[in-house]
């Protein structure tokens, strides 16, 4: 579905660390970016409706 709303694969990679119990601190570290790029590609997760906050 990521791939068919035309997301990135940073979206892709982001949405598999996603687990309902990491915070942004873990997955800003985990995916080795800036806090500000990581709430971006989260913002467009929920504006696709794949995640909930």
């Amino acid at each position: 579905m990521i791939d068919q709303i035309g997301l990135s694969r940073a979206h892709r990679h982001l949405f598999l660390l996603i687990d309902g119990y990491r915070g942004i601190q873990e997955l800003v570290r985990l995916m080795g970016r800036e806090q500000d790029e990581v709430q971006r590609l989260l913002n467009d997760l929920e504006l696709a409706g794949l995640i909930q906050r």
